[in-house]
């Protein structure tokens, strides 16, 4: 058996070397599709299946998040945590801040932005991490009166202490407070979760990195999360039940706090929470567009080996006039396809792996660090191997079953024989190959139009020459009033900086995906709801000039000024959606509304705009004053038309607030470029293999008319002696590729009109069918089948009748 096996094989590779045109173009056609395929595959086992490395048992890992009426997962408090802690289904429980928090590191040159992890003392024996110098933290790390410790990852300790050996037990100065460095991390280890921080901190420092010293007594507080490892004998539901039991009882203690809160217990990944479905669902996009691309380039082959197998009768027949038996013939040329499709495979790993490269490649700088590396694992071998295996099989079985069943003597006198199911067969790859070939150009045409309708929106503001630098001044140990100063000395030298035409500050950017909130809304005479008196609303807080330097219209009133400070009468500015809706009218200003036990004096309406995305409904948005209302984390925001102007500005910072590392800086265009960043990614992955599916495509129009002129040259011979024009013949065959393409085109349409509705709630779709990406996907295609059938169509037509005689 073995060694008919390895006769087989070599028979295929002499086989293919014989035909190095076929075997080029179907091995390079599948290549692309497993290529896609397992480029997507690889991200996904990176992104939700591969655990994080240095995590030991990661399958025993968990994270406990809490919901609202039974739906999401988010943060909770600290003394939630602490009951949490108790449960016995759990060996172990860590709380954990979900996002890293902006530190600044002292050095010889002033002061460095780095990113903090704040963590419990249990969090790396949860994890069971090991340290590659010095110790982790311990219980005796996390409480209040201990020195402060720090763990720097190994990157970290690399690339800012040159991977010094002595490392441990030095002193740094972080937030101007000093910080024992205990341990490093094993390279790699970054935590449960795609953000990567440079160090960690024990979590009941908080206060000395911006939290609040009551969020670790305040019951109501949302701000932490939960990882834990399961007890050698629990599961996940386990937890769950218990965990469910104890958050049951604090409804029960704290009814006022804890009305709506339960519980969710669900398995790691670099992803928590509800983040794992957008995601995965993002992925499952991309894998779809790769999956058509390999469905068809297999088409296309398949329809290959199937005219393959139609010109190998004779050759067929002979071998079962001989005596071999056609399970001996199927196994041949099934070994053929996998053989083809094997190599295609390999080829496809090499290709899938610059495709990743690529795809980080595209990946936005962003001001949270990530730390994603894909890797091609055991698994993701086995998925690109696999894949070639099964679709090899699917694509060879059906044209070796039946090219091993020839009408001998017919086939012997190398005489067409009964081709017409043949034929149709390929015709029916051919149509499905079209199809999905018009569903890719769609889909890819969906996120081209949807792109052009983003960028036509009117966000509200004027992006272009607009830099952005993040600080924050509770970095330099500065409290409320020095902060306040210092920023306000800040923004005051650079407006004085050449080429500056305007700045301000403002604490929330727009479009940076985020809110804020500083409290409901009330007017007299006008509740929310019955339920709810108080409306709530998005804020912001800025400095005057913001909505000049921003390009933002003032509908009704005046900006704030330099006389609103604290101390002096709250005041407010509304967009003008928000106006309407709490007085009725746009003419607000003088009127009062209570926030709090601040009343607030309306003195201008601003444009509407876009706050947190651009697709997002119209919201409910309220600017204070910067000073009556000082925040230390801020953006200072500056419009320019000099390109050496964000230069400057970093280095004014530098010079005159050493303390104040500059945490990110970036124009706001590329901020609106990265929000889009998933639209253009699915525009890039649909636009080019859309492309190469339309080739595919035309591959396969190509070959099927083709063969038929090469099945029909003497009934065109016939034809054309019984005094048939060119033209005649042309559109005779013309019309066989134009007839598959259109009904090709009615079923692709079909199956696209139920894609863009699956697709319409991450696009900016138009209201109806999107006519434009339809058409062109259609027109597109249309072309090339037209173009690929009019090849075939001249040779046909330019055949002489006396040579078509002969031959047959």
């Amino acid at each position: 058996m073995l060694e008919g096996f390895r006769q087989d094989i070599r028979y295929a590779v002499r086989g293919l070397r014989n035909s190095p045109g076929f075997a080029l173009v179907s091995v390079l056609s599948i290549a692309i599709g497993i290529g896609a395929t397992t480029a997507i595959a690889t991200l996904g086992n990176t992104l939700l299946l591969k655990p994080p490395p240095g995590i030991g048992h990661a399958d025993r890992i968990v994270v406990v998040g809490r919901t609202d009426d039974g739906q999401g997962f988010d943060n909770y408090s600290y003394p939630t945590y602490q009951d949490y802690a108790a449960a016995r289904s759990l060996s172990g429980l860590a709380a954990m801040r979900i996002e890293t928090d902006a530190m600044s590191l002292a050095g010889e040159n002033g002061a460095h932005a780095v990113h903090g992890g704040m963590v419990s003392g249990s969090f790396f024996q949860v994890l069971e991490a090991r340290p590659v110098l010095g110790r982790f933290f311990g219980p005796e790390d996390d409480t209040p009166g201990a020195a402060l410790t720090v763990v720097l990852t190994h990157a970290f300790w690399a690339s800012h202490f040159g991977a010094d050996q002595g490392i441990v037990g030095r002193t740094i100065t972080l937030n101007g407070y000093p910080a024992t460095v205990v341990g490093v991390a094993e390279r790699g280890f970054q935590g449960p979760f795609v953000i990567a921080p440079d160090l960690w901190v024990p979590i009941r420092f908080g206060s000395r990195f911006g939290i609040p010293e009551s969020l670790y007594t305040e019951r109501g507080a949302v701000w932490l999360m939960a990882i834990g490892r399961l007890a050698p004998e629990a599961s996940v539901m386990s937890a769950q039940a218990e965990l469910g039991s104890i958050a049951a009882r604090l409804r029960q203690a704290y009814p006022r706090m804890l009305e709506h809160h339960g519980v969710r217990v669900m398995r790691a990944s670099l992803f928590p929470g509800n983040l794992q479905g957008p995601v995965a669902g993002f992925l499952g996009l991309l894998m779809g567009i790769g999956g058509l691309v390999l469905v068809i380039a297999s088409t296309n082959v398949a329809g290959m080996l199937l005219a393959r197998a139609a010109r190998r009768q004779r050759e067929v027949a002979v071998r079962i006039a001989v005596g071999a038996s056609r399970r001996r013939l199927v196994r041949q040329l099934v070994t053929e396809s996998l053989v083809l499709f094997g190599v295609a495979g390999l080829l496809g790993l090499l290709i899938a792996r610059a495709l990743i490269m690529g795809l980080l490649g595209l990946v936005p700088q962003l001001p949270i660090p990530l730390s994603v590396t894909p890797t091609m694992d055991w698994r993701v071998l086995g998925f690109a191997l696999g894949t070639a295996l099964v679709v090899g099989l699917a694509a060879g079985l059906v044209p070796a079953l039946r090219g091993t069943r020839p009408q001998l003597v017919p086939a012997l006198k190398l005489e067409s024989g009964t081709t017409a199911g043949r034929q149709r067969l390929r015709g029916v790859l051919l149509v499905a190959q079209l199809a999905f070939s018009m569903l890719l150009l769609v889909v890819a045409g969906l996120f081209a139009t949807s792109l052009v309708r983003a960028h036509a929106i009117d966000p509200g503001f004027e992006p272009a020459g607009v830099q952005v630098a993040a600080l924050n001044f509770q970095l330099a140990g500065y409290d409320n009033t020095q902060g306040l100063q210092h920023a306000a000395n800040l923004l005051e030298q650079t407006r004085h900086l050449p080429g500056v035409t305007s700045a301000a500050i403002m604490v929330r950017l727009p479009l940076d995906g985020s809110g804020m909130g500083l409290g409901g809304i009330e007017v007299a005479g006008n509740p929310y709801s019955a339920e709810q008196n108080s409306w709530p609303a998005d804020w912001n807080v800025v400095t005057p000039g913001s909505f000049a330097t921003l390009g933002v219209p003032l509908l009704r009133g005046r900006d704030f000024s330099a006389t609103d400070v604290a101390g002096a009468p709250d005041v407010a500015i509304l967009n003008r959606r928000f106006a309407i809706r709490l007085y009725g009218t746009e003419d607000v200003v003088g009127r009062t509304f209570q926030n709090g036990d601040r009343t607030v004096t309306v003195i201008g309406v601003a444009k509407d705009g876009k706050y947190r995305s651009l697709g997002e409904d119209p919201r409910d948005y309220v600017y204070v004053a910067f000073a009556q209302r000082f925040m230390p984390e801020l953006n200072l925001v500056v419009q320019s038309a000099d390109p050496t102007v964000p230069r400057g500005v970093a280095r004014l910072i530098t010079n005159t607030e050493p303390l104040v590392p500059i945490l990110d800086q970036r124009s706001l265009s590329n901020q609106i470029a990265t929000s889009l960043f998933p639209q253009r990614l699915a525009l890039w992955a649909a636009g080019s293999l859309g492309l190469v599916a339309l080739f595919l495509a035309l591959l396969g129009v190509y070959g099927v008319v083709s063969f038929g002129v090469t099945q029909r040259t003497r009934e065109i011979g016939v034809r054309i002696a019984l005094g048939a024009e060119q033209g005649q013949v042309r559109r005779m065959v013309v019309r066989q590729g134009a007839v598959l393409a259109a009904v090709a085109l009615v079923i692709g349409g079909l199956v696209s009109v139920l894609a863009s509705k699956a697709l319409a709630s991450i696009l900016f779709a138009a209201p109806g069918p999107d006519l434009v990406a339809f058409g062109a996907a259609a027109l597109l295609l249309g072309t090339a089948a037209l173009f690929a059938s009019w090849v075939p169509a001249r040779r046909a037509a330019a055949i002489d009748p006396m040579r078509a005689l002969r031959a047959e």
